[in-house]
């Protein structure tokens, strides 16, 4: 897949200190599966059929696979479409979300800049994408590798994104407050053994290259001090689940 990349180089030492400004996605996404579940994904059960009761084990009907939630790189416009909102986000330029969300106006464009300017490039960037509440939306995971600034191993990361389909059938990214069934959907997609999986993988490759390199250790180290004093801080704020990140 493409690199989105953001010529900018900022010294380490600058970077370990504005690590609270950016989300080391899989571990994030992670602990809030873990945090705001209240759903479990329904398991397939086979109804015993008493008229069948007497057959043999050859006559017996063999359940049919069950289809695979996920489907990775289905959709090249979905592909397309997060390679350029990667590339908005780097860029800095407010017509360039024009395309790929559903209501710019409702960016805060100085706090956007600050989160995302001291990352350098998205790279191998893939998308697994789920059916949305209606079967035409798609809730989409993105994994990819952060390159940071002095840090020569990107970090695995994993983003969650709900997607509509605009009056010209172009995909967006939605960004709103959701409705009940379709936050529930979410969540119980999100919790699903797929898609659990998929967020276990990103997250133990990114303890394996935070282990393999102490560049990214000594970051993501300052990055979750400063996020446990965050936490402390605010113990009485509650989160709301009903969004996505």
């Amino acid at each position: 897949m493409k690199k989105i990349k953001n010529k900018k180089v900022i010294p380490l030492t600058l970077c370990i200190a504005l690590a609270v400004l950016i989300i080391a996605g899989a571990i994030y996404l992670l602990s809030k599966g873990n945090d705001s579940m209240t759903l479990v994904a329904p398991t397939a059960t086979v109804t015993p059929n008493p008229a069948a009761s007497d057959k043999t084990d050859m006559e017996t009907e063999v359940e049919p696979e069950k289809e695979a939630l996920l489907s990775k790189n289905a959709y090249p416009k979905i592909n397309t479409l997060m390679e350029s909102y990667f590339a908005a986000t780097l860029s800095g330029d407010k017509t360039a979300f024009n395309n790929v969300i559903s209501n710019p106006d409702s960016i805060d464009f100085d706090q956007l800049s600050r989160k995302f300017e001291y990352i350098l490039d998205y790279e191998d960037i893939n998308c697994y994408t789920a059916k949305g509440i209606n079967g035409i939306d798609l809730i989409v995971y993105v994994t990819y590798g952060l390159k940071l600034p002095s840090i020569d191993t990107a970090a695995p990361s994993i983003d969650e994104y709900y997607i509509y389909y605009d009056s010209n059938n172009e995909p967006k990214i939605y960004l709103g407050p959701l409705k009940e069934d379709t936050a529930a959907y979410i969540n119980e997609v999100r919790s699903s053994e797929e898609v659990t999986a998929l967020i276990t993988s990103v997250s133990h490759r990114l303890s394996q290259a935070i282990e393999s390199d102490s560049g990214l250790k000594d970051f993501y180290s300052s990055f979750q001090l400063t996020d446990d004093t965050s936490d402390s801080e605010n113990t009485n704020v509650s989160s709301d689940s009903s969004t996505t990140e």
